[in-house]
């Protein structure tokens, strides 16, 4: 199922559609809980390993009409969403356990939006290379610079992808700082 904003279905790559579906998001609170789980066994929780491998095995196998039917039972779509987990590992519950529904929601959303700048970062360095190549094939070409709608001295072109890579170059470093 892809993600159902209209917006996204038509401007978004199939990528980011993946991250922020229903699937994807499932996806990553299961991981969320995996994580969880094996940071608490380190801690000396008693989980078993045998339940964590089972839901490792389990993670990608999501139903999503089974978590809205679960759903319609139990008004709430965290719970949902944990036994179809439960049912679907054959694994104990030992997942969320010292979690709130937003301790799972908050951190898997920075977790969805990590995923998508990711991508994007890796399309902003291929743009610059774009660009940079761009420049350099341009550098000798004369053009005639614009300033309030009216001629005005020369430039060449090169120079003005260069001047873009730049501006992508600023714009990344406050980009840069959010992924660190």
């Amino acid at each position: 199922m892809t993600n159902q904003n209209i917006l996204s279905q038509r401007y978004a790559t199939r990528h980011i559609n993946e991250i922020f579906s229903e699937r994807g998001r499932a996806i990553a609170e299961r991981e969320l809980w995996i994580s969880v789980m094996k940071a608490q066994k380190k801690l000396g929780l008693n989980i078993p390993s045998e339940d964590i491998e089972k839901f490792e095995k389990a993670k990608d196998d999501i139903n999503l009409k089974s978590i809205e039917r679960i759903e319609k039972d139990t008004k709430h779509d965290v719970k949902a969403k944990i036994k179809e987990f439960i049912r679907v590992s054959g694994a104990r519950e030992h997942i969320h356990k010292g979690m709130t529904s937003r301790d799972l929601s908050d951190n898997v959303e920075q977790m969805q939006i990590r995923k998508a700048s990711d991508i994007i970062l890796d399309k902003y360095v291929s743009i610059l290379r774009h660009f940079g190549e761009k420049a350099r094939e341009y550098q000798n070409i004369v053009l005639t610079a614009r300033t309030h709608h009216q001629p005005a001295q020369p430039t060449l072109l090169g120079r003005r992808f260069s001047m873009w890579a730049e501006e992508l170059i600023n714009h990344l470093g406050g980009f840069e700082s959010y992924l660190e």
